[in-house]
């Protein structure tokens, strides 16, 4: 997976989160912070509630603050207080004195209660109201259980800085904190009811998201292979473009592919066989050991994968060559572990080559190559086949039809080259011209089809006697011109006489020849004018014999 992909997955996560955090957050944010507000407001609200009453109460109740000082309170004013009780809807009303010694209460099982506990003589006993907050399930600051939700308030009595006493007014506020509490429970199931529903949209989107992503990639990488395909194409096009020998053709082609086609495992190293009389010919190689190569020159194709291939004619793909190979296949293995891509370089009609590539083991090539190496296979098919057929036309153009030797046109090239090998490097050279003796009286006597095998029955004789370095070409009708490179006149005589021996021990008739050395400012046209000066000396000397211009 590549790093832009990490960093959109890493994104797409990241999002998730997000989503689930917030619905969470929705979920939790009644409790852990509703709650909490609901809580403090109630408790604001009672406490200035709570004040005002004990403000009330202060000033109906009180003349004098005396009665804090008295053991009970007047009945007058217990009634005064048993009415605020119930005018105010209040849970309950207690009244202390300095001491926290309760003096009155709303129930009477509290009054002559001393209240002992640090908060009363150390907070409200100087002075500061005290608002708490009772749940049903907890006790009261007294300790004492109500089972319902109730406001405590404790209101001191001051009078010039001093504490004379305290109100404490109780709130039942049960109906209230339920109908507040279930408001909040029912906003968050909403919010968390819709945050899921957002987190479900959000996961559904991610999921649509990250398959869009994956198509969008899928599609890039698309794009990214046929762009590289057809960028091997174009460079393959431009080496097939070229007139290239096919030998020169097929190690273009393997110095091209094996540079391109990389991404696909493949080392430097490939094999091109010709595939022409029931064989496969290595005729282009790049990086394979020569001791492996010797073991497959000239196989036979049932013999081997690259047989197989140009046989049936489709593409070979091994992951490990030697898992390939059955018993009857008997090549030689290199020394390190390979596997192969072969393609067929083939046209509708015939396979004309085989591309061997190595490959590391157990390569996996996926179909979408397949055609791209399909591909390449039929386009190389047809540059073999169009290069071979122009070695074939070259072939015939440049040899005499009926013996095969070179044509004058060949020869002219070969005396050209030698004349550029003189002026460069002093390299000499000679010719020998060579005509058959009264080959008209032969044609006359056994016909032309006598005449022409004749003529083929000395084109080889005369192929076998000189080196395989000499060119011996028909020059036209029973003429014959021989090419001997760094040869000088007295052995290019030797030479002809050879060829003159070897032509009348073996045939019916006899030849004269003529030989002639180039030498500075000479033409070539020249040289074949003192070479034939010379053949038409032996024939006026008798015939069947070689004559030197020399």
């Amino acid at each position: 997976m590549t790093t832009r992909q990490n960093k959109k997955d890493w994104l797409i996560i990241i999002l998730l989160m997000c989503s689930f955090a917030l619905a969470l957050f929705f979920a939790m944010y009644g409790k852990v912070t509703l709650f909490p507000a609901i809580d403090s407001l109630i408790i604001s609200m009672k406490e200035k509630e709570a004040v005002q009453i004990g403000n009330y109460l202060k000033n109906t109740l009180i003349d004098d603050l005396a009665l804090f000082r008295q053991e009970t309170l007047p009945v007058e004013n217990e009634n005064i207080i048993k009415n605020a009780a119930l005018d105010f809807a209040l849970l309950k009303i207690k009244v202390f004195d300095a001491a926290g010694r309760t003096l009155f209460s709303t129930s009477a099982e509290d009054i002559g209660v001393v209240n002992q506990s640090p908060y009363f003589h150390n907070h409200v006993a100087k002075g500061n109201t005290l608002t708490y907050l009772v749940h049903k399930e907890d006790p009261s600051l007294e300790d004492q259980a109500y089972g319902r939700d109730l406001v405590e308030t404790y209101i001191p009595i001051m009078e010039n800085g001093k504490f004379h006493g305290a109100f404490e007014i109780y709130y039942d506020i049960s109906k209230e904190k339920q109908l507040l509490n279930q408001l909040i429970r029912n906003a968050s199931l909403l919010a968390g009811g819709v945050s899921l529903l957002l987190f479900i949209l959000a996961i559904s989107i991610t999921i649509q998201a990250k398959r869009y992503l994956h198509l969008i990639q899928d599609a890039k990488d698309k794009v990214s292979q046929r762009n590289n395909e057809l960028y091997i194409l174009y460079d393959l096009s431009k080496v097939l473009g070229r007139s290239l020998p096919v030998d020169a053709l097929l190690q273009n082609v393997l110095q091209t592919l094996l540079s391109h086609l990389a991404f696909l495992d493949i080392h430097r190293r490939g094999v091109a066989f010709l595939c022409h009389n029931n064989t496969m010919e290595i005729i282009a190689q790049l990086g394979v050991d020569p001791k492996h190569l010797s073991c497959q020159q000239g196989l036979d194709p049932l013999q081997c994968l690259c047989g197989k291939c140009a046989n049936e004619g489709g593409l070979v793909i091994v992951d490990h060559c030697q898992n390939a190979l059955n018993e009857q296949e008997k090549v030689p293995l290199s020394s390190y572990d390979h596997g192969h891509i072969i393609l067929p370089l083939k046209t509708e009609e015939k396979v004309f080559a085989v591309l061997c590539l190595y490959t590391r083991p157990d390569i996996t090539v996926s179909e979408d190559y397949h055609e791209l190496l399909e591909s390449i296979g039929n386009q190389v098919g047809v540059a073999v086949e169009r290069s071979l057929a122009y070695s074939e036309l070259k072939e015939v153009s440049l040899h005499d039809p009926l013996t095969g030797l070179p044509n004058r046109r060949l020869m002219e090239d070969c005396l050209q080259q030698e004349l550029s090998l003189f002026h460069r490097y002093k390299r000499e050279f000679s010719i020998i011209m060579a005509d058959i003796d009264h080959f008209k009286n032969y044609n006359d006597q056994f016909g032309h089809a006598a005449g022409d095998k004749l003529l083929c029955s000395i084109a080889k004789i005369m192929q076998d006697t000189v080196r395989d370095s000499d060119l011996v070409a028909r020059y036209g009708g029973e003429e014959f011109l021989l090419v001997l490179p760094e040869t000088n006149s007295i052995d290019a005589v030797l030479v002809a006489e050879k060829v003159r021996h070897n032509i009348e021990l073996n045939c019916e008739v006899c030849i004269s020849c003529g030989v002639a050395e180039f030498r500075t400012k000479m033409t070539l046209s020249g040289l074949i004018e003192i070479a034939d000066k010379a053949l038409y000396s032996a024939k006026e000397s008798g015939r069947n014999r070689v004559v030197s211009a020399c």
